[in-house]
């Protein structure tokens, strides 16, 4: 779900019939289905949100943009760009996900991008050099599970994990902190005391087995 381009279900899911249906099955099942919404990334205005007036701006007081890439292809189009958009209209989409939530019927959220990215904003000096970017999404996070969802996300920085309820994406790794001869993982130990870290797809890796091991290690 994008911001400009508003927050509904895409095509290839189904319809609201489909979607009924698949919550319903994920209920009778006690499997936990968390549908994200992409607040940071956006590509066009709508929503409420202007492309070109509510985008975050670099150093260099430019809109802050970025490409999706073709994945082994290393190629870039502006068919794939998208900017950023401004820290201080992240309360406003986050009003937008609760809002639309609870018109689908989702009792779980995720923001991937949210929990996962820290940027700056040059167009307020509050937000330059990622300035207070623990403080806000911390807030933002608490004021949706005030509004009674459950909420995940992916590579999560620990200012979010430490307040969401799924971690997806989680390093595999252990961080290369070193004590003695030994390899701490630090991030695993913390957040999977209390609550599912979930790791990439195995099917996906270059190196299955490896990443095995070590998710059993960590």
């Amino acid at each position: 779900c994008g911001v400009g381009g508003g927050f509904n279900i895409s095509n290839a899911s189904g319809g609201k019939k489909q979607l009924k249906a698949f919550l319903s099955y994920c209920d009778e099942n006690s499997v936990n289905a968390f549908f994200d919404y992409d607040i940071v990334r956006y590509n066009s205005s709508g929503n409420g949100f202007s492309y070109i007036n509510d985008t975050a701006e670099t150093a260099l007081l430019k809109k802050a943009e970025g490409y999706f890439s073709a994945g082994a292809f290393r190629a870039f189009s502006d068919d794939w760009s998208y900017r950023l958009i401004k820290r201080s209209m992240l309360s406003k989409a986050v009003d937008k996900v609760i809002k639309s939530s609870e018109k689908l019927s989702f009792d779980n959220i995720s923001l991937s991008t949210l929990s996962g990215m820290a940027y700056s904003d040059y167009s307020n000096e509050l937000y330059y050099t990622k300035g207070n970017i623990e403080k806000d999404v911390s807030g933002l996070l608490k004021s949706i599970q005030d509004s009674g969802k459950k909420i995940s996300g992916s590579a999560a920085n620990s200012y979010a994990a430490a307040l969401i309820d799924v971690v997806f994406d989680a390093p595999a790794d252990n961080g290369s902190y070193d004590t003695l001869d030994d390899r701490i993982p630090f991030y695993q130990m913390v957040f999977g005391a209390d609550r599912p870290l979930y790791t990439t797809a195995v099917n996906i890796a270059s190196e299955p087995q490896k990443l095995v091991m070590l998710v059993a290690s960590s």
